[in-house]
C-alpha cells in the first residue's frame, strides 16, 4: 500500500485546495492529510479565518482525503513520528506545493524515514490571499 502524507492550513477552501489534494491522492493508495492548527498557521503567516476545527471537518469530508490529522505547525516531524514511527503506516511520499523549492522544515525526518517529497504545481487562479484581497477590495475595506 502507498501511502501519502501532506499538510497544510487550508483555510478558505478553494478549487486550488481541491485540485491539489486530488493530485496527491493520486500519486498512491491512501492519502492522510495535515491541518495545520490555528496557532501554527498564525506563527506562520497569519491566523486562519476559519477555525482549526471547521477547517479539519470540511477536510475529513472530501471523497479524496482517507483521514485528516492535525499538525501542531509547519515542521511535519511530530505527525511523521506518530505515523510511521509509533504506527508504522508506510508513508512513501509526502507532497509539497512547488512554490517552495523544499520543505525547509523536516528534511531530516524525511530522510530517516525514507519518504520522498514530491512537489506538485500549486495552481493557478486565486487562493487564500487573493480570495481575502477580493472580499476586501469589494467591501471597501
Amino acid at each position: 500500500m502507498r501511502v501519502i502524507y501532506t499538510a497544510g492550513v487550508w483555510d478558505l477552501l478553494h478549487t486550488g485546495h481541491i485540485r491539489f489534494l486530488q493530485a496527491s491522492r493520486a500519486l498512491g493508495d491512501r492519502l492522510i492529510v495535515g491541518v495545520v492548527s490555528d496557532d501554527g498557521a498564525a506563527a506562520y503567516k497569519r491566523r486562519p479565518i476559519i477555525s482549526e476545527h471547521d477547517r479539519f471537518a470540511m477536510i475529513n469530508a472530501l471523497s479524496c482525503v482517507d483521514i485528516a490529522v492535525r499538525q501542531p505547525g509547519t515542521d511535519p516531524t511530530p505527525v511523521l513520528d506518530m505515523l510511521v514511527g509509533d504506527m508504522g503506516i508506510p508513508i512513501v511520499a509526502m507532497t509539497h506545493g512547488d512554490d517552495w523549492s523544499e520543505l525547509r522544515e523536516g528534511n531530516k525526518t524525511l530522510e530517516r524515514y525514507g519518504i520522498r517529497l514530491v512537489l506538485l504545481p500549486y495552481g493557478s487562479g486565486k487562493g487564500t490571499t487573493g480570495i481575502i484581497h477580493e472580499i476586501r477590495t469589494r467591501e471597501g475595506v
